[in-house]
């Protein structure tokens, strides 16, 4: 259950269906988790880079070097010159395409809100959808994708808090990830399901990895994903 929740979840199927770079940017992070665990945080920070061409949500996957930090000064530079080596790539492609286009290149695109606001918007439309349409299969996939974040969210915090971190470098991932769900604009909401599957891809895969001796209810329902993924992938046009 855990494989499929990460490979057949709706934010997975969502980027393969539309040709998204979702997916590969998913991979791009799961690979520096890698090379982080096996002590190559340089080799991490590289691909964090290239992640982050292809998303720029991918460099907040820096967050896994906060596991080199420790009381010593060297640590933070340590650690401050891995995020630099990630974000580098990044910031050279932004300044070419300000050269070019003689602007910004760098806007949220109102894709941020306040916290909660998008998550307790869609909640209300999914029910008022609900009373008013009845149980339409693409509303029932909105659900399924919002109670499966609720229950990620909820159970890598839980983690968190009990410092249950052991080997996985995927818990500050996961947890960055949650803080940008819950900071998601109605934007990002909006449609069945929505793209916030997509957005939040490396939380549902951060949580498979954590949730593997979570309770069996835990883990069904946050992948609950998976038959909203698989809906939207096959059943529709």
């Amino acid at each position: 259950m855990l494989w499929c929740g990460c490979l057949l979840t709706q934010g997975m199927l969502g980027s393969v269906r539309y040709a998204l770079l979702d997916a590969p940017s998913a991979l791009l992070l799961a690979a520096a988790v890698v090379a982080t665990e096996r002590a190559r945080p340089w080799i991490a920070a590289v691909i964090l880079g290239l992640a982050g061409l292809a998303r720029e949500t991918s460099l907040l996957g820096t967050t896994l070097f906060l596991r080199f930090l420790n009381r010593s000064p060297v640590s933070w530079l340590r650690v401050g010159a891995l995020g630099l080596v990630s974000a580098i790539p990044l910031l050279i492609w932004m300044d070419y395409l300000r050269s070019i286009y003689r602007t910004a290149a760098w806007a949220s695109g109102g894709n941020l809100a306040t916290p909660l606001a998008g998550l307790i918007w869609k909640a209300r439309a999914s029910i008022s959808q609900v009373a008013t349409s009845g149980w339409h299969p693409a509303t029932i996939s909105s659900l399924l994708v919002l109670v499966a974040f609720v229950t990620q969210v909820s159970y890598v915090v839980r983690l968190a808090i009990l410092r249950r971190t052991e080997e996985s470098a995927w818990l500050p991932i996961a947890l960055a990830y949650s803080v940008l769900g819950l900071l998601a604009h109605q934007v990002v909401w909006e449609g069945s399901p929505g793209a916030i599957a997509r957005v939040v891809l490396p939380l549902a895969i951060g949580f498979n990895v954590l949730a593997r001796r979570a309770p069996w209810p835990v883990v069904a329902l946050g992948n609950l994903g998976v038959v909203a993924g698989i809906e939207s992938f096959v059943f529709r046009v």
